[in-house]
């Protein structure tokens, strides 16, 4: 019988590097998004463009959760409303992004298949009958 603080420690992990994983992504480029719409200086038209890749990002990931679906493209969408809206501004972003994507990639997206990978099998070790010993 496995305890059940281990398999509570290896829940909060999973969940954890889950969240770092999405929020690696997401958090730039919704911060970005938000200083772009509230921009002096950002142009009319571009404004209007990144709120239409807004929408489209909203759809997208409405349909990403539908079909339980981890797609990098409405990140990509939403750079480049950004682009048409603040280009001078991108730069630090694109770097940011570049270290959020391989952090992810490298380091919190495996850790969370890892611990999800220990937490099925601590699952089914728990569940499984035990045998007695003749």
């Amino acid at each position: 019988m496995i305890n059940s603080a281990s398999l509570k420690k290896i829940s909060r992990l999973k969940t954890a590097f889950s969240t770092m994983d999405a929020v690696s992504s997401l958090a730039p480029v919704a911060t970005y998004t938000g200083i772009a719409l509230f921009d002096k200086e950002a142009v009319l038209l571009g404004i209007l463009a990144l709120l239409a890749c807004v929408v489209t990002v909203v759809l997208m990931f409405i349909m990403n959760a539908i079909a339980k679906l981890k797609l990098r493209s409405p990140v990509w969408i939403l750079i480049l409303g950004l682009y048409l809206a603040i280009r001078e501004k991108l730069l630090p972003l694109i770097i940011i992004l570049a270290v959020s994507t391989a952090l992810s990639d490298f380091v919190f997206h495996p850790m969370a298949k890892k611990y999800a990978a220990k937490l099925e099998e601590m699952k089914k070790e728990d569940s499984a009958p035990e045998e007695t010993a003749r």
